[in-house]
């Protein structure tokens, strides 16, 4: 699903975004000034098993699909999800999928603007091992699409790391 922003937030995270950039943690560019469109792979969250994670930029955006790989502690019960849901959405727009391992995805629907933790069960056959993960938005938004800067890439949430309890 493709979103719009709501009223005067299209202008307040297009002076955040002009801001990142300033300060070097905005997208990559390539030598005509367009944003770069794959992410760069050396780029790690963290809980994350390094040089697994794609679809996850420097600068912490999300693809339409991302995917990793986590060592799950054997006594794990739970896995949190640490992301910030940009502005750029309506409360309650956004969601996210997880999958851990090969089994079902759980999925937490409305979540609310801003940085936060979501809780996800760990499957019991994904417990002591290293299993290939995927996190889903519900939601992306196109910067240049709508009209917030050159930036094409199709983005969903900004994406900070895992951890397990």
């Amino acid at each position: 699903m493709s979103v719009q922003p709501h009223a005067g937030v299209a202008r307040a995270l297009a002076v955040s975004f002009v801001l990142c950039g300033l300060a070097g943690c905005g997208s990559p560019s390539t030598s005509s000034g367009t944003s770069a469109p794959s992410p760069l792979p050396e780029f790690t969250p963290s809980g994350v098993l390094p040089g697994s994670a794609k679809g996850v930029y420097p600068d912490r955006w999300t693809t339409p699909r991302v995917t990793f790989r986590v060592a799950v502690p054997g006594n794990a019960r739970h896995v949190r999800v640490d992301l910030d849901v940009p502005a750029v959405y309506k409360p309650g727009e956004e969601g996210i999928t997880l999958r851990l391992g090969h089994g079902a995805g759980q999925a937490k629907h409305g979540l609310p603007l801003g940085r936060q933790t979501l809780t996800f069960t760990v499957p019991s056959n994904v417990r002591g091992k290293s299993v290939d993960a995927e996190l889903l938005p519900d939601a992306t938004f196109n910067p240049a699409q709508i009209h917030m800067n050159s930036d094409q890439r199709q983005l969903g949430v900004w994406f900070y790391g895992v951890s397990f309890d």
